[in-house]
């Protein structure tokens, strides 16, 4: 719950996060809707005015098979259900033989104001940021 006038920020890991590297193993996004363009719509939706709304993405590497195994253990929803090592040795060879492991890491950040007691939609969103891309321009709230 907002007050009036309050302001909520999130800084999320974008659903598609790493889903380029789920995509080597056959497995899909786990959380394909907790993406920037839902949040923006729902927060409109809510009755707010969005004020900055960024996404971000960029590189992960690895230096190898192994230590890209390691990282997969601490976060598996990006693998499918049934991963084990045995089982996509096929794949972790076929990673292993590249030069690069490299993959896409995506995160997105949202700030969005509630309206004064008494204030009409209409406020544009504050466009940009500090290193921010694929910003969504301006939004009435209405």
């Amino acid at each position: 719950m907002l007050r009036p006038g309050g302001t909520f920020l999130t800084q999320q890991v974008d659903g598609r996060n790493l889903d380029d590297l789920g995509a080597e193993f056959d497995a899909a996004p786990a959380f394909p809707d907790v993406t920037l363009e839902h949040a923006h719509r729902a927060a409109v939706a809510a009755g707010l005015d969005v004020e900055v709304a960024e996404s971000w993405s960029g590189p992960i590497r690895f230096a190898d098979v192994s230590t890209l195994v390691s990282f997969l253990r601490t976060v598996p929803w990006h693998l499918p259900p049934d991963f084990t090592v045995e089982r996509h040795a096929g794949t972790l060879m076929t990673l292993h033989g590249r030069p690069q492991l490299q993959f896409t890491e995506r995160r997105f950040l949202l700030r969005v104001r509630s309206r004064p007691l008494g204030r009409e939609a209409g406020r544009p969103v504050r466009k940009g940021g500090p290193g921010g891309a694929g910003v969504l321009g301006t939004a009435t709230g209405s």
